[in-house]
């Protein structure tokens, strides 16, 4: 039983850690003795990696889809299709990068780690944290679940604003960029990744401090 469970744990671990170098392939086996080392360093290398990709997937739609390719030159059929495909998937990749956002939420409080007292880390922390918070409004109330699907005492209107803002086919646009409008929020995704990225850097600084001792002897040939 034990020599299967050890085959196991060697398999998973040549699964998932990247190639790099011995000393830092042998600190990281260290890290995934024990659920919560485990915990922390799947997560410290899946959301970076997953709020990347949605961001470029969103990116290149924006550069595709912005109003002002409208008026700029003559477009043929297949380029207008394009702009206009461009601006129906584009709320696709936010909601993609909201709800991955949104997991940090479930992961700090797991840990119980502590706010930033840095005024823009904790701008992010409050909008992920926060009940009210705006990321976590918008994943409540569109990208997990739409309001008027599991209405949590909404009146009708925000259900109308969802539907007609963020789930319908219209889109609003500062310049270059989209912007989501929900009741008092403003979201704009090119201004706040460099900040979430900076506040998940900061997120995962606290978690190294978390991770347990090893148990047991890991053979590091």
């Amino acid at each position: 039983m034990s020599k299967n469970n050890n085959s196991s744990k060697r398999i998973l671990i040549s699964t998932f850690v990247p190639v790099q170098s011995r000393e830092k392939n042998i600190a990281d086996k260290k890290k995934w003795q024990g659920l919560k080392n485990f915990q922390i360093l799947t997560f410290q290398r899946v959301l970076p990696e997953a709020l990347e990709y949605h961001f470029a997937n969103f990116r290149k739609l924006e550069e595709k889809g912005v109003p002002s390719l409208y008026v700029n030159r003559f477009h043929t059929d297949e380029e207008w299709a394009e702009i206009k495909k461009s601006q129906a998937n584009i709320k696709f990749e936010v909601q993609a990068y909201l709800c991955q956002l949104r997991r940090a939420s479930f992961f700090i409080k797991s840990l119980k780690l502590n706010p930033p007292k840095d005024l823009e880390l904790k701008e992010i922390w409050d909008s992920v944290v926060d009940k009210e918070g705006m990321v976590n409004v918008l994943s409540n109330k569109w990208a997990s679940h739409r309001s008027v699907d599991y209405p949590r005492g909404e009146d009708e209107s925000l259900h109308k604003e969802v539907l007609l803002s963020l789930e319908g086919g219209s889109t609003s646009w500062v310049g270059s960029h989209l912007i989501l409008l929900l009741s008092n929020f403003n979201f704009n995704l090119c201004e706040f990744h460099p900040k979430v990225l900076k506040f998940i850097n900061w997120m995962f600084s606290q978690t190294e401090k978390l991770y347990e001792q090893s148990i047991g002897v890991i053979d590091e040939k």
